[in-house]
């Protein structure tokens, strides 16, 4: 087999070890096992101590402001393919109707693009949904390859963009399971670091705070909650623009004791909160592409309870691994929080059950095999 190149080119700023770092970094390692070479393009340089991680695998990094359609951040990505002559091109968190896919498309090597976006539900109009259509189906002729991380996105590209079938593969996001191991003795303890008590079972939310994630519903929630079980106390972790109108929230319901918004936070905390939590809900009103947490919840075994919105339906199963309900629904959400609280031992089966799902399917080792398949297949093309 020819000893390739991959570049990986995503407009990614990797601040922390999130578990889109670990794949790039599983990736790089299992090249660098296989005599090839990675190559990684970021938004910005990793911090020093993530910048070591990945000087372990010989990792060629560069740095590049993607601007959808700027000329010279095209022009500047097209040079840097042209010195390092990869392969492959995989853009991550790339548009295909962008300048760089379109200039990239000149070097005549072979383009993968992997479609991470969630469904905002933003509705086009009848000419405009045509217009689009047409060009993203003529644009789809730069790309060998597309990856969905769900039969979801892969089912929106080809009905509603026209996206030839062929060219549609599903490789689902995958985990560390060795980083998200309910084995595994966190290092700290968000009950000491916020004051939870003991006694306290701590339900999670880990997203942005924008509407479109269901933090008011998570607040609402657990005021039903508290009024019927005192011993419980919610968390949400993460920034965002509305944070302070839920933080508000909480307070006119009474419950600002009995909920943290801990906002961004270090990974030994946010592993420490998914460790350390009973269940997990994530309650997004778009259509959720495939949620990272949401594995990353399930590999702590952790039930988890979230909406029917997008691909998360294809990694929770209903009544076995945590529950699907409606979004907006704040009721639905407190009864299923509660119907956990009164039945324990259901629920740590649940979890259990949800760790092996993600042994079995979302393992980032995984993910990285199959990306790698699609990567020989392409070369043997």
């Amino acid at each position: 087999m020819k000893k390739f190149t991959v570049m990986s080119v995503l407009s990614l700023n990797p601040r922390k070890l999130g578990s889109l770092e670990e794949y790039t970094i599983s990736l790089s390692e299992s090249l660098m096992a296989e005599g090839k070479k990675s190559i990684i393009v970021f938004s910005n340089l990793p911090p020093k101590w993530l910048l070591e991680i990945f000087n372990k695998y010989n990792v060629e990094l560069y740095t590049w402001k993607y601007s959808r359609f700027s000329i010279s951040s095209a022009l500047f990505l097209y040079r840097l393919a042209k010195k390092c002559q990869p392969d492959i091109i995989h853009f991550h968190f790339v548009e295909l109707l962008s300048l760089p896919v379109a200039i990239c498309a000149f070097l005549n090597t072979p383009i993968f693009l992997s479609e991470h976006i969630s469904d905002t539900g933003i509705k086009r109009t009848f000419f405009k949904d045509i217009v689009v259509k047409i060009i993203r189906n003529l644009f789809s002729r730069l790309v060998s390859q597309f990856i969905t991380p769900s039969n979801y996105v892969r089912d929106r590209l080809i009905t509603k963009d026209w996206i030839p079938k062929r060219k549609v593969a599903v490789v689902y996001n995958g985990v560390n399971l060795k980083r998200f191991n309910p084995e595994k003795k966190p290092k700290v303890s968000i009950r000491d670091i916020y004051n939870i008590p003991s006694n306290a079972e701590i339900i999670t939310t880990i997203a942005y705070a924008i509407p479109e994630k269901g933090i008011g519903d998570f607040v609402k929630a657990a005021s039903i909650v508290y009024s019927a079980f005192a011993d419980v106390h919610f968390v949400h972790i993460g920034d965002g623009a509305y944070l302070k109108d839920y933080i508000n929230l909480a307070n006119e319901l009474g419950i600002s004791d009995k909920i943290t918004f801990a906002g961004l936070v270090p990974e030994e905390i946010l592993d420490s909160t998914l460790n350390e939590t009973f269940c997990f809900t994530l309650l997004s009103v778009w259509g959720e592409a495939f949620s990272l947490v949401i594995l990353e919840a399930m590999a702590m075994g952790k039930p988890v309870i979230s909406t029917n919105t997008g691909g998360t339906p294809e990694a929770v199963v209903d009544g076995e691994t945590g529950y699907i309900i409606p979004p907006n629904n704040p009721s639905e959400l407190a009864k299923a929080i509660l119907k956990m609280l009164n039945n324990k031992e259901d629920a740590l089966k649940m979890g259990e059950r949800g760790r092996r799902r993600g042994e079995e399917l979302y393992d980032v080792k995984i993910m990285v095999r199959k990306t790698l398949n699609l990567y020989t297949k392409q070369w043997k093309a």
